[in-house]
């Protein structure tokens, strides 16, 4: 398993891969699985590999799955952050709304079992070892409703991230949707980074390094 840059030539495997990952569990459920409700077309994959840090897990020639950490002129210049006020925070957002953001927008692993999982785990934290050392804060989201999706809870947590509001927004043929936002800071992730422990986690650790 190769961890690598996404070219344009990914795009189309970019798109079937996140086409294969739509939820199937009912409305109200649990997933642990991880999966997308919201889609990003061929144009908006060209501008992240372009502007943003945009990498995949390539195996023998397959994308066996993507990440995607926005910068903090891009995140700023987006439609997420254009929406900011529409959260309810739990803190002041004052107090890191001025320091230099990234986002995790997306991070999609093919369903083909642990060894993908490990993976994808090493290649998440590969992208956040590309970005964290020059941005104050990571921020991203994960779905609470219409599925509360806590596929990447307990890597969030395990990097000092702590949900900081939540926010509700209507799509068309989705409906209502709810999102926790999460930060956590640059400090936060690179001192669990240097401190693993379990053994799971210093294989992550060890091969996003190496990526």
């Amino acid at each position: 398993m190769i961890l690598r840059p996404a070219t344009h030539a990914d795009i189309p495997a970019m798109l079937d891969l996140r086409a294969s990952l739509t939820f199937a569990e009912p409305e109200g459920a649990t997933s642990t699985r991880g999966g997308f409700l919201l889609g990003t077309d061929a144009d908006g994959y060209a501008q992240r590999i372009a502007e943003a840090t945009s990498l995949v897990m390539d195996e023998g020639g397959t994308v066996q799955g993507f990440a995607i950490i926005l910068p903090d002129p891009v995140f700023r210049a987006s439609e997420i952050w254009a929406r900011r006020d529409e959260v309810r925070w739990t803190l002041d957002p004052d107090a890191f709304q001025h320091a230099s953001l990234c986002y995790f927008d997306q991070l999609a692993v093919r369903r083909t079992g642990y060894r993908s999982h490990r993976f994808g785990a090493a290649m998440a934290l590969r992208a956040v070892l590309d970005i964290v050392p020059d941005h104050d804060y990571l921020v991203t989201a994960t779905v609470v409703e219409p599925v509360c999706n806590l596929a990447a809870v307990p890597y969030l947590r395990r990097v000092g991230a702590r949900i900081v509001g939540r926010i509700d927004e209507t799509y068309p043929v989705i409906g209502d949707l709810k999102s926790d936002v999460w930060l956590t800071s640059r400090t936060q992730i690179l001192e669990r980074v240097a401190s693993p422990r379990s053994a799971a986690e210093a294989w992550v650790v060890e091969r996003a390094g190496a990526a």
